[in-house]
């Protein structure tokens, strides 16, 4: 296949995704599949950062969850926010769509309750009115 087809060809598909909001989903295929499912991950919380990647990932060495923060990091998808990175709203929504789904359903449980392992410490330290604030602010994002 000549070289111009092909270019043609993914310009097509890349507008068709467009279109149709699945170019996260298209974007997640070219990914190599760790890191297209540590990304994937990284979409459940409103934001991440290197700790929050290896307690997704329990697996990982925190070199290794630094490692992939800092990959993800330079993609075109995500943007630095206060507390670390975020995927951007658009396809923070249609990735985290995926995980709603009942074959997605332990795993996002498992993923879940490693989270809330993560934050519950946290949230005791927290000022009560901070805490209602940022429960009000997480519950329209979703």
């Amino acid at each position: 296949m000549p070289l111009d087809k092909a270019v043609a060809d993914f310009e097509r598909l890349l507008l068709d995704a467009q279109k149709t909001g699945t170019e996260s989903s298209m974007f997640l295929q070219v990914m190599a599949p760790p890191d297209a499912h540590a990304f994937r991950l990284c979409a459940i919380p409103h934001s991440y950062d290197a700790q929050l990647i290896q307690q997704l990932l329990p697996s990982l060495t925190p070199e290794e969850a630094q490692k992939r923060s800092v990959a993800f990091a330079g993609l075109a998808a995500v943007t630095p926010v206060i507390d670390g990175w975020a995927i951007h709203d658009k396809w923070r929504r249609e990735i985290f769509q995926t995980w709603l789904s009942p074959q997605n359903q332990q795993e996002f449980e498992a993923a879940s309750r490693r989270l809330a392992e993560f934050f519950a410490p946290r949230a005791e330290t927290v000022d009560p009115e901070a805490r209602q604030t940022a429960l009000r602010r997480d519950r329209y994002q979703l």
